[in-house]
């Protein structure tokens, strides 16, 4: 018993981003092979959506999933219960991309009064305050398919996508960056800070430390992956870009 304990602790830490206490760790890895003891429960999907490409728990009994074919749906995963939450349209609808690429990301702030994931135009960066899914705010500049999200803190965001491009933003009403839309009733926003990935053309996803307040951002060039590390105290800079061993094989 006291290993299927160690394990939940371990999953439940890791997801909760708190560090790992060192004296756990021997015990973790000890316990790593008895994995087993978990089981599957698969919630069944209606036929009408299509793959599931990203999800975040949102409480202990719900997770929002995002699918392939652009829908954001929360799941009771006791009850089996599900809901649609409808995609937040911009303010200044821009052209939606003749291929939609489904939603990739989804990511809740530490204190989990934010969630951010894409948008009715699979570009926008759509921002709802939680638990009750208000449309919040429409983030606007990417010019292809969003892939990774990331906070930063409670109040700041990374996000990377396919243009090859970082963008950072926050959800304060920031002059010159938000602008609030009566009719509406949401933000629109642009990026604070911009950086565009030299060699990286297409950003597959983002990842934040918060221990050394570092983002990892991995994609591709022309051939090779590629890797960037970013140090993300304003103004933001890259510290590390590194080749991988691995060749694109994929066409997004």
């Amino acid at each position: 018993m006291g290993k299927i304990q160690n394990i939940v602790n371990h999953l439940h830490d890791r997801g909760s981003k708190r560090p790992i206490p060192y004296n756990h760790r021997k015990t973790i890895i000890a316990s790593s092979s008895n994995c087993s003891h978990l089981t599957e429960n698969n919630l069944p999907i209606p036929s009408s959506y299509n793959k599931i490409f990203a999800s975040a728990w949102t409480d202990t009994d719900h997770v929002v999933v995002g699918t392939k074919c652009n829908k954001l749906l929360e799941i009771n995963v006791q009850s089996g219960a599900k809901r649609e939450i409808p995609l937040m349209r911009s303010a200044y609808p821009r052209e939606v991309p003749d291929q939609s690429a489904g939603i990739h990301a989804i990511a809740m702030n530490p204190s989990r009064s934010f969630l951010a994931t894409g948008g009715h135009n699979v570009n926008d960066l759509a921002l709802y305050t939680m638990p009750d899914f208000q449309p919040y705010a429409v983030g606007e500049f990417h010019q292809s398919w969003l892939f990774g999200i990331s906070w930063i803190n409670d109040f700041m965001l990374c996000t990377g996508a396919r243009d090859g491009n970082v963008c950072l933003w926050t959800i304060f009403d920031v002059e010159g960056f938000s602008t609030y839309v009566p009719d509406c009733g949401i933000y629109r926003k642009t990026p604070i800070e911009i950086l565009k990935n030299d060699g990286i053309e297409r950003i597959r996803d983002t990842h934040f430390n918060p221990y050394c307040e570092r983002l990892g951002s991995i994609g591709y060039g022309s051939v090779e992956a590629k890797m960037c590390i970013l140090d993300v105290r304003r103004p933001v800079s890259k510290l590390l870009f590194s080749h991988l061993p691995v060749i694109r094989n994929c066409r997004v």
